[in-house]
């Protein structure tokens, strides 16, 4: 329990003064007035100190009368360690502060007891000292420690989100499996099997008589009833090979092109498209870009963009898979210009592509025309 200097004074039969100067000798320098509040740990050390000083004979000269003072013309006598302690040179050192006590203090012969407490302040802010150092050293290290979970976690969170997103696609992929198998096991033929069964044999014969059933308009009826096992299949099939055109477009060698309304078709009409080709390649030669690099165009846009292709122009198509700082320099290798769209980029292939000295241009849109649009406002701007 706290006790006040004043009162510890009485119990340890002296002034509270010079309990204040004991207090500062045993390290506990921050005790000013007698009202002050010595903690219990303070006020044991300072029993423990004044009781060793009894033991040695040194509390009993502190408490002994000062000396009279000598006669003017008499030299004052050279002061010895058997002197008793000045007590008014001890109260006069209690206003003034610590360091400069520290420093000011006479020799360990003349005065041992603020020699002693000078050499143990000494020690103690030596040990504080080392400690502080310590204590930064390890404040260091747990602030790397911090960096580096901090690293972690940003990793094991993309890595999260990017194994919740295989599952969702493995998930649609199994409703998918389990619809088809549903649809098997409720019944029905094979579409082959049956046209085998009128008498075509092969693919070429069974999709020529499906082109002419379809171009007789029979088909129409059956249409909503057919079923396919594999549809995962087929959709990607529909997707890559099978053009809709917003009017009448020669056959592209490897697809399959259907005339649609305009509101829905994937590629303008013949003429529209061929002028926004020849605008677009136009356009990177007006800019001295010759070599193209373009990452992330489907094969149906590659295939159309091809048909008005000038041949000064030396174009590489790259598929949008995630791009890391060695590709994205493989990107840059030989190229003027690198366009990228739906492209998922490191941290490194950012930091490549952004010290690149070429433009690499990073385009939105989703449809052929809208990206043909994008593509000639970004160079106009460049």
């Amino acid at each position: 329990m706290a006790v006040r200097v004043k009162k510890l004074a009485r119990e340890l039969e002296t002034s509270p003064q010079r309990l204040l100067l004991l207090l500062g000798a045993v390290g506990y320098d921050r005790y000013r007035t007698e009202n002050d509040m010595v903690a219990d740990g303070a006020a044991r050390k300072v029993r423990s100190y004044v009781a060793d000083l009894r033991r040695s004979g040194e509390f009993s000269r502190m408490l002994a009368p000062s000396p009279p003072a000598p006669s003017p013309p008499a030299p004052a006598p050279a002061p010895s360690a058997q002197d008793p302690i000045d007590q008014d040179q001890l109260l006069r050192h209690l206003d003034r502060p610590l360091d400069e006590v520290i420093e000011q203090a006479p020799e360990p012969s003349s005065d041992p007891l603020l020699a002693e407490a000078a050499q143990a302040l000494r020690e103690e802010r030596r040990r504080i000292e080392a400690q502080a150092r310590r204590l930064a050293e390890r404040q260091s290290e747990l602030a790397e420690q911090t960096r580096s979970l901090e690293a972690q976690r940003a990793g094991l969170q993309q890595e999260r989100a990017e194994l919740r997103a295989e599952l969702e696609e493995a998930r649609r992929e199994l409703r998918a499996r389990a619809a088809d198998l549903d649809a098997i096991e409720a019944g029905g033929t094979p579409l082959s099997a049956l046209l085998e069964e009128r008498g075509l044999r092969g693919p070429d014969e069974q999709g020529r008589a499906l082109a002419a059933l379809a171009s007789a308009r029979m088909l129409d009826v059956f249409l909503p009833r057919l079923r396919v096992v594999d549809s995962l299949s087929v959709r990607r099939m529909l997707a890559e090979r099978l053009v809709l055109a917003g009017g009448p477009l020669d056959g592209i060698e490897g697809l399959a092109v259907v005339q649609v309304a305009p509101d829905r078709a994937e590629v303008p009409p013949p003429d529209e498209m061929g002028r926004l080709c020849d605008r677009l390649w136009g356009e990177f030669l007006l800019c001295g870009l010759k070599r193209v690099t373009w990452v992330g165009l489907s094969t149906l846009e590659q295939r159309l963009l091809k048909q008005g292709l000038d041949p000064r122009l030396t174009v590489r198509f790259l598929p949008a898979r995630r791009r890391e700082g060695a590709t994205a320099q493989s990107d840059l290798k030989d190229s003027d210009v690198v366009l990228l769209r739906a492209v998922t980029t490191e941290p490194d292939a950012d930091e490549v592509y952004g010290q690149a000295q070429i433009p690499v241009l990073n385009l939105e849109s989703t449809t052929l025309v809208g990206l043909v649009a994008e593509t000639l406002e970004a160079l106009g701007q460049l």
